[in-house]
């Protein structure tokens, strides 16, 4: 992995992490909020490098981003799309029983 991709992937999770239940955002949204300058020497193919690697990621902790939204629609680029955080602690609390 380029070292740029795995820098920013890096502080793209963190900030994912820190945000609260159901905020709403794009990949690329949250990458530019941490890493402004780094972002634009992102190429195509490191997107799709950069989304896999927060994605995957993202699955082995607490949160989880619902792309639901956009199920079974052909849309702009992956890292367009808007996704939901969501964390699973919280979501238990509040399901009814």
């Amino acid at each position: 992995m380029k070292q740029i991709v795995k820098t920013i992937a890096d502080k793209t999770i963190e900030y994912i992490l820190s945000l609260p239940n159901g905020s709403n955002l794009t990949m690329y949204q949250a990458a530019k909020a941490v890493c402004s300058d780094e972002t634009e020497r992102l190429d195509e193919l490191d997107l799709y490098e950069f989304q896999s690697t927060v994605v995957e990621s993202i699955k082995k902790t607490d949160i989880v981003l619902d792309f639901s939204e956009h199920e079974n629609k052909f849309e702009g680029l992956f890292y367009n799309l808007d996704f939901h955080v969501y964390h699973k602690s919280l979501q238990e609390q509040t399901e009814p029983k």
